[in-house]
């Protein structure tokens, strides 16, 4: 409720800190959704067996570099909307560091996304390697895409003059393409988002359920160790 008001003073008010924070809100709350689609799923409320062995043993290890998927992941999202609505009023050289900082960031969490995807394939469960895959090429589809919105703002970059056409190429004012390609590069935005919680919240459980296994697993040593009391006469 709060993102649609948030959305419709957005438009009626067009103003730029309302449709910032509308941007940084929605990624949020899709990704809490997913968070109840995971814990409302089977994969929670009855896990396979074999999901507290030696599978879960190793995967449950990456929940904290999984976990910084998902805060890279946000702060890109952050920085992608200081870059579509900067301030009129901000400082020089503001919109450059933070287009720098955001194309050095989407670096960054790619080469996480390959590192998190190798550690996980290891560990043998497929719930956890495929959506890391996913992840690799959906960043990199991101990073492709990223380069659309400049375009299409600001115009071919000066190492991309070679492009065929680049140099004639007019940048038209809130064209149908033009939001169309700035659109895709949000959307995948927030799926990158989505993914990377989905990933930490199984992780979260597979660790949870490793836990819960290693108790039980003491608990019945202690019980068959333990002698037995004797009776009373």
């Amino acid at each position: 409720i709060s993102q649609g008001v948030l959305g419709g003073l957005r438009v009626v008010l067009s103003d730029r800190t309302l449709a910032m924070t509308h941007g940084c809100v929605g990624p949020a709350v899709f990704s809490l959704f997913v968070v109840a689609a995971v814990v409302s799923s089977r994969f929670w409320l009855q896990p396979r067996e074999g999901a507290v062995g030696e599978s879960a043993r190793r995967s449950s290890g990456w929940v904290a570099w999984v976990a910084s998927l998902v805060i890279l992941s946000y702060l890109q999202l952050l920085l992608g909307a200081q870059v579509r609505h900067i301030q009129p009023n901000s400082p020089p050289g503001w919109f450059a560091m933070i287009v720098a900082v955001h194309v050095t960031t989407a670096f960054v969490l790619w080469i996480l996304t390959g590192v998190n995807w190798i550690g996980l394939r290891r560990c043998g469960d497929l719930t956890l390697s495929r959506p890391g895959l996913l992840l690799i090429g959906l960043v990199g589809v991101q990073i492709a895409l990223g380069l659309g919105p400049w375009v299409v703002n600001y115009g071919w970059p000066i190492f991309l003059q070679f492009v065929p056409g680049s140099t004639g190429f007019l940048v038209r004012a809130k064209g149908f393409i033009d939001s169309i390609i700035v659109t895709s590069h949000v959307a995948t935005g927030s799926l990158i988002l989505a993914v990377s919680t989905l990933m930490a919240v199984r992780l979260w459980r597979a660790r949870h359920l490793r836990k819960a296994g290693q108790g039980v697993s003491t608990r019945h040593q202690e019980e068959t160790i333990s002698p037995p009391t004797a009776k009373a006469a």
